[in-house]
Parts: structure tokens; sequence; C-alpha cells
């Protein structure tokens, strides 16, 4: 978060004194921030499905992960740090900077001097795989911890589409933070509130997430026409195939290794 204040800090002097770079120039666009919330909440609709989908069937894994955070937390404290604090504590330590720094500088400057396509390729794969120290802490093996990276790839492809498509950060903060809070929401109910109840909360926000983007369908028909007039369509849709079934496999692995942990 420092570096992220001092690097905009920076920016803004460059601007006012020499007249350089602007932080528009790398996607922090503050006009019509309704809108990008929007796109960013309505735009990836399918991928929030699918990361729900995920959180389920990955559910024991994720609570053994986070167990020793909940603690003696009464279920409405739970309740109100997931769904408010999270997001907002997410927006501040993580999403903001790292949207600022691989979309809106790498990828920028990236699309400047190569493919569109390759650049968004190029820094998806370097963003999912730079996490690979978040997950040091928890002993992981290493198929264990390469599955738990790729489960970031995809997210990341899509946050690099929505920057192609935008060019605008609040878009892809919107998308990064829903993204992360999704495990979050899920497993707070499923802890507190056990099988059914977890899995009744899932079908809500996923229905919640369909509704969405049939109301604002017309934003994601835009979304891809824009992403088709910006990219080699032929070659994205190719490798957007290949990175969901990285990640199918990779929740796969992830969940028959718990499986095999929990029997065993």
């Amino acid at each position: 978060m420092l570096y992220t204040i001092i690097t905009c800090s920076f920016l803004h002097i460059i601007r006012r004194v020499i007249g350089g770079w602007r932080l528009n120039d790398f996607g922090l666009r503050l006009s019509k921030v309704k809108e990008a919330i929007i796109r960013g909440v309505v735009v990836p609709a399918p991928l929030f499905v699918i990361q729900c989908v995920a959180a389920l069937i990955a559910i024991d894994y994720i609570l053994a992960q986070m167990k020793e955070y909940l603690g003696n937390m009464d279920f409405y404290t739970a309740l109100l740090l997931a769904f408010i604090g999270y997001p907002l504590l997410t927006i501040l330590w993580t999403s903001f900077h790292e949207e600022f720094r691989f979309r809106g500088y790498m990828q920028g400057l990236l699309e400047e001097c190569m493919d569109s396509t390759v650049a968004l390729i190029a820094v998806a794969i370097f963003f999912a795989y730079s996490h690979f120290w978040v997950y040091m802490r928890f002993s992981l093996s290493p198929l264990m911890l390469l599955a738990s990276l790729t489960y970031i790839l995809l997210p990341a492809l899509i946050l690099g589409l929505e920057y192609t498509a935008y060019k605008n950060i609040i878009v892809t903060i919107t998308t990064h933070t829903i993204c992360d809070a999704i495990s979050v929401w899920i497993t707070i109910t499923y802890y507190y509130q056990r099988v059914i109840e977890g899995t009744t909360f899932t079908i809500i926000l996923i229905a919640v997430f369909a509704i969405l983007a049939y109301i604002k369908r017309q934003e994601i028909i835009e979304f891809k026409n824009l992403c088709q007039r910006k990219l080699a369509s032929n070659r994205t849709s190719i490798i957007v195939g290949i990175v969901i079934g990285a990640y199918l496999l990779a929740i796969t692995y992830t969940l028959n290794t718990y499986i095999k942990q929990t029997l065993s």
C-alpha cells in the first residue's frame, strides 16, 4: 500500500510540475466511477458464478486455512467484517495497488510495444504466479502450490480483458475485490451455519450475479465487442479455453488432495 501511495504521488508530481504522465494514463479514471463499478460487478458475472461453485467445492480446504482467523468470533461480527470490513481492507491493501501496478502500469506499458493479446496473457500469468509467497506459509506440496496459483489465473485473465476493453482500473479493482471476497463470504456462512445454509447462501449469491448480468446484459455484449475489436479474437478464445481447462484441473486436484488427506 505504501509503495502505491509513493508511486501515485510521484506520478502526480510529474503531471503537475513537468507536465508528463497523468494518472489517467495508468487507468485511474475518476470520472463516471459509478458506471465503472457497475461494469466491474456485471461484466465478470460468469466468473463470479464459477468462483462461487469453486469455493463450495473446495470449502473444506478453504475452511482449514481460515479457522485460525475466525477464532471465537460470533456469527454476526464475522458477517459484518466479511461483507463490509473485508472488501474495504481488500481495496486498501490488495486490489488497488495490484491493479494499478499490474494492469494500469505493466499491461498498459506492454501494450504500447507488443500485441495486446500477448501483453494481456504475459501479465495475467505473472500476476497469478507472483502470488506464490502468499501460499508459502501454508506448507503446501509443490503440486498443491501450483494448483493454488493456477486458481488465480482465470480471474487474472478476466481482469486483463477488462483493462483491455475499458482502460479503467476502477472496473478491475471492483472485480478484483469481489473475486477475493466471494470465498470469504461463502466460508463464513458455511462455517457458522453449516452445510444447508452455506449451500443455500451460495445458490442465492449465484442467482444475484445471474440476475444482475441479465438486467445489464447490454454491458456484457458491449464488453465482448470491445474485446473482439482490440484483440486477436481467435487466439484469445483458444487461450481462454486453455486457462479454463487449467483452472478446472486445479480445482479437481485441490479437491482430490483434500479428500485423500481427510480419509487418511
